[in-house]
């Protein structure tokens, strides 16, 4: 399972709280067995980002008993295209927690038709150049991508 986790160039910008990634790293490690066509036993999580210190504040905030391995990305000092090609290859599912971010969107729609992609649904206004701008992140990805209710995550 993968994750990829916002830049603090995008923090306040839809990205997903810490405590509401944990969440949803929880409960996709719960229902992906339910989904994926074969049976996987073992279980590996995969953590994408640039901020260590970021991706090092999220170990408090899943179970790591969840999974046999947890790697952090950002030890590998990819690029970011090496990143989106890595996903590609290595990732069996992918959670964006800040899916409008370039990035993220990348990610997603690079990774295979038959990987699922789960996003956390950010809804959220702007205020820019005078006018207000209302932002809904179900309406600008791919319908097929799995949505997770922030609602729902704030009640978890």
């Amino acid at each position: 399972m993968c994750v990829h986790t916002p830049f603090s160039d995008y923090v306040g910008l839809g990205d997903t709280a810490i405590n509401q990634i944990g969440e949803a790293i929880q409960y996709l490690r719960n229902f992906l067995p339910r989904i994926v066509k074969s049976r996987i036993h073992l279980y590996s999580l995969l953590l994408f980002g640039m901020e260590k210190k970021y991706i090092n504040s999220l170990k408090n905030v899943y179970n790591e008993s969840l999974f046999d391995k947890i790697h952090f990305m950002v030890d590998l000092e990819m690029s970011r295209l090496e990143e989106l090609h890595f996903a590609q290859k290595s990732c069996d599912s992918l959670l964006l927690t800040a899916s409008l971010t370039a990035n993220a969107f990348w990610m997603g729609y690079l990774m295979p038709e038959d990987k699922p992609i789960f996003f956390v649904r950010k809804k959220w206004q702007l205020n820019r150049y005078g006018k207000n701008f209302y932002l809904d992140s179900r309406e600008n990805l791919p319908s097929d991508w799995i949505t997770i209710e922030e609602e729902w995550l704030h009640k978890h």
